[in-house]
């Protein structure tokens, strides 16, 4: 009985559309797929329509639930089985993270942000004690939509989302471990100083830092705190 498969990143959709492809031979709809494989169904559709990887590895899988951790879930898996890099895989810590996002993205929800939405992408970033790299801090893979000011829609969110987050805060947490979490927002002069490199010029990294911009480089505040509700409490008190 195979325990557990380790698949590549680049090949997790291929994985993931001929898994497709089987379950609906099986008879199952497109919005049965959906569900099974925690995506959306208009992806289900596309999978449908591609031709490629052979089914032989999921033909050596027994009957279970199936889990991608690569597009990682908020949702409790009970299966016995997973399809994922090493790298991936949802521990306790990391769903803990998973969930403190979506929460504060909720407590997002109705409220008027714009006086503070900058042009850029805002987005919302968390990580663990031991976070050493990308793939240590999750985000919001789009990052956060708003609509006159307020937050209308986010996707669920994975880690390695942010390359420009994570880079701001395993800076922050490694001046202040008690920092576990940071959002973007419009540039406000408060707080540290950060210089073109985001490195302290001014001021310790506590609860707010302000980058002044640069070529190509919008002027940003950069909220932290122990985790994303408290980062989300500091920019609605702001």
């Amino acid at each position: 009985m195979l325990e557990r498969c380790w698949v590549v990143p680049e090949k997790s959709a291929a994985v993931k559309a001929a898994l497709a492809r089987k379950l609906r031979k099986q008879g199952r709809t497109q919005e049965e797929i959906a569900e099974a494989l925690e995506i959306t169904q208009p992806s289900v559709s596309a999978y449908l329509k591609q031709k490629g990887m052979s089914s032989g590895l999921i033909d050596s899988l027994p009957e279970g639930k199936l889990h991608f951790s690569t597009l990682i879930t908020t949702r409790k898996v009970d299966g016995q089985f997973s399809l994922a890099t090493s790298e991936h895989l949802l521990t306790n810590e990391k769903r803990e993270i998973l969930e403190s996002l979506t929460q504060a993205a909720e407590l997002l929800k109705g409220k008027d942000l714009s006086k503070g939405l900058p042009k850029v992408k805002v987005n919302l970033a968390m990580a663990g004690d031991d976070a050493k790299g990308k793939n240590d801090v999750a985000a919001f893979p789009s990052g956060l939509l708003f609509s006159k000011g307020r937050l209308i829609a986010y996707s669920e969110p994975e880690f390695g989302a942010s390359s420009h987050l994570s880079q701001i805060l395993l800076y922050a947490k490694a001046r202040n471990p008690e920092i576990d979490a940071v959002m973007n927002l419009k540039f406000a002069r408060k707080g540290a100083e950060l210089d073109e490199q985001y490195h302290v010029k001014k001021g310790r990294l506590e609860n707010f830092a302000f980058h002044s911009g640069g070529f190509g480089i919008e002027p940003a505040l950069y909220v932290f705190g122990k985790d994303a509700p408290d980062v989300v409490k500091k920019v609605l008190a702001l």
